[in-house]
């Protein structure tokens, strides 16, 4: 009986001995798989923490030029900045509408002027004509009177001729 024993002790260590090599190697390779997501992970550690003091570092400048917190942690000096932006927009857009009402309004005054030159280039245009009208008839009536005047003068010299020669007759 002790060999039967034996023989299973044997047996079962010769058992244990082989579970035990096959969970070793199992081990090494889950150790194999698993080294490059460990490094992986402490290299994202890593960044993490680097990040995390560069956001620190970041805050803490940020605090130079953040003076006022508001009651829910908001930062009254970029709130009133926003604030600020939004009165300069609107400004800005109070400032367009006032430049579109004048441009519309200065476009009603060119027209304007520029209907009333139409009107007084045409005025002048008639005028021109009234006044080059008047001219022809002044200088028209001008040859009359100086025919007729030559005339006058003809027949005043055949007067005095006639005069003339009868008062030697």
């Amino acid at each position: 009986m002790i060999n039967s024993t034996t023989s299973r002790i044997r047996d079962d260590n010769e058992d244990q001995n082989h579970r035990l090599k096959i969970l070793e190697i199992n081990a090494h390779q889950f150790y194999a798989q698993l080294k490059p997501l460990f490094a992986e992970n402490t290299q994202l550690k890593q960044n993490l923490i680097e990040l995390n003091v560069y956001i620190e570092e970041r805050k803490m400048h940020l605090c130079k030029y953040l003076s006022d917190v508001g009651p829910n942690g908001e930062d009254l000096i970029l709130v009133k900045a926003v604030g600020d932006l939004q009165q300069i927009c609107d400004l800005i857009g109070d400032e367009i509408k006032r430049l579109r009402s004048q441009i519309v309004t200065q476009i009603e005054v060119q027209q304007s002027n520029e209907q009333c030159l139409k009107e007084v280039r045409s005025d002048l245009q008639k005028e021109t004509e009234r006044f080059l009208n008047e001219k022809q008839l002044l200088i028209d009536q001008n040859t009359i009177s100086q025919q007729t005047h030559k005339q006058i003068i003809e027949n005043l010299k055949a007067q005095i001729d006639i005069l003339v020669n009868l008062h030697h007759l």
